[in-house]
């Protein structure tokens, strides 16, 4: 089962990490804060664990270059940041 790597993208949207869990029935990471940037080594990390998800569709050609880089899958980006985290309904959604 793939596993679910979160990022509130620098504290700009309010992540609930079981309520994902709950909602996806997979397994979540915490919610990172610069997974594109200053915590790229844990993503890297993630891609040659295999099987990820990466929660940003805004950063998906940063994460299919990295996996790239280090011979790893392309990780399915998902984009949750304008599907539901800035919607009026964002803590329900």
């Amino acid at each position: 089962m793939p596993k679910l790597m979160l990022c509130d993208c620098a504290g700009t949207q309010s992540l609930d990490r079981d309520a994902i869990a709950g909602a996806t029935g997979l397994e979540c990471s915490k919610v990172h804060t610069a997974l594109c940037t200053r915590e790229l080594d844990l993503a890297a990390g993630a891609l040659a664990a295999g099987d990820v998800i990466v929660a940003c569709g805004q950063e998906a050609a940063t994460f299919e270059a990295l996996a790239e880089e280090i011979g790893a899958e392309t990780p399915l980006c998902v984009d949750i940041r304008d599907r539901a985290g800035w919607s009026d309904e964002a803590r329900l959604a």
